[in-house]
């Protein structure tokens, strides 16, 4: 189960590389799941609602969750995070495995806009139409995103600041490599 998923390009190519015919994505943003909805597989089963609605509503316990580049952006101090966390080991199998990738500073639009649409091919976005509207939906998420850092709305997460969080609420840290962290259910 992926939550905040937005726009599956990650998903994409993650999906791409193992082999599961059960994969569930959660996005809230109406704007992002028209651009998922794009890239995902027919298989996989689309939520849009936020993390902690969707989780309450699945019933099968999960082996894996993931939050790709989408954590940061739940709440705006660590302890909010802890009903999310209790409601992810409930729903979660013995030994499942949760996957953070987070960010650590804030997006360079520019350099971003010539990196999309060098690989505009890659992303299946070769008419320039579609391209310069999918980028206006991208650009204004990602302006959100550098506001939002930038006044401290969103929390940024560190191994000093995510280890402790989730071992508190029944998770170990089985590895980290700069901002991802890799957690099991203990």
């Amino acid at each position: 189960m992926e939550l905040g998923g937005g726009s599956g390009y990650y998903s994409k190519k993650f999906l791409s590389s193992v082999s599961t015919r059960h994969y569930t994505f959660v996005e809230p943003s109406i704007d992002m799941l028209e651009l998922a909805k794009k890239r995902l597989p027919r298989y996989v089963d689309i939520i849009d609602k936020d993390a902690l609605s969707a989780l309450n509503q699945i019933e099968k316990r999960q082996d894996m969750f993931i939050f790709q580049r989408s954590l940061y952006s739940f709440y705006g101090t660590t302890n909010e995070y802890r009903p999310l966390l209790k409601i992810m080991y409930e729903k979660s199998n013995d030994n499942a495995v949760v996957a953070v990738s987070e960010m650590v500073s804030q997006y360079d639009l520019k350099q971003l806009y010539d990196y999309f649409y060098v690989n505009r091919s890659l992303l299946g976005l070769d008419n320039d139409e579609d391209f310069a509207r999918d980028w206006q939906i991208l650009k204004d998420v990602l302006e959100e995103y550098n506001y939002n850092v930038k006044n401290g709305i969103f929390t940024h997460f560190y191994l000093e600041n995510i280890k402790p969080l989730f071992e508190s609420e029944g998770f170990e840290l089985i590895e980290n490599f700069e901002t991802n962290f890799y957690f099991r259910r203990s």
